[in-house]
Order: C-alpha cells, then structure tokens, then sequence
C-alpha cells in the first residue's frame, strides 16, 4: 500500500463511448486481467468489468486511472466485498 492518504479526496469517472474510462480516487488495484477490473477506491471497492480491458495509465499518488477497452460494466461495493444477502446472513 502507499503510504499517499487518501483523505478528503474525490471519486469520479468520466467513461466515453463505453471504450475509454478515466477515473480519480483510486487506492488500490487489487487484480487485473482483459476482462475485469477490481479497484478499492476512496468510495469502496468497485470492479470494471468488459474485454480488451488495459490500464493505459496509473498513478496511485494522485488517484488516477485510465483504462481503455470494451467496458460493459462499472459495480460498487462500498461494504468491501459483502454483499446485501451476505449481511443479512451474518
């Protein structure tokens, strides 16, 4: 992990023609293949999900991410992997 804080930051995404998404307030990339994208972000975990995926750019001091391909799906899961069916069967 970088030791950069992440506090009072902003999240947002631009995505363009569902072929070129940049985004602000990445933490971390946790994995990463052609077909997803899984971020922890200043909001909680999001997954990018689509084919072709590539990140043209990544600067994990300012936040910052460019991903280009295919994108069919942008999921947010503030909870950090734990579903809503998930909790409520603790």
């Amino acid at each position: 992990m970088s030791s950069f804080e992440h506090k009072g930051e902003n999240h947002e995404f631009t995505l363009t023609n569902r072929k070129y998404l940049s985004m602000s307030g990445v933490k971390e990339v946790i994995s990463y293949n052609e077909h997803q994208i899984h971020l922890e972000t200043v909001q909680g975990s999001c997954l990018v999900k689509g084919n072709g995926l590539n990140i043209q750019h990544l600067n994990l001091e300012n936040g910052k991410l460019v991903v280009e391909g295919e994108i069919s799906t942008i999921d947010y899961n503030v909870s950090g992997g734990r579903g809503f069916i998930n909790r409520i069967f603790k």
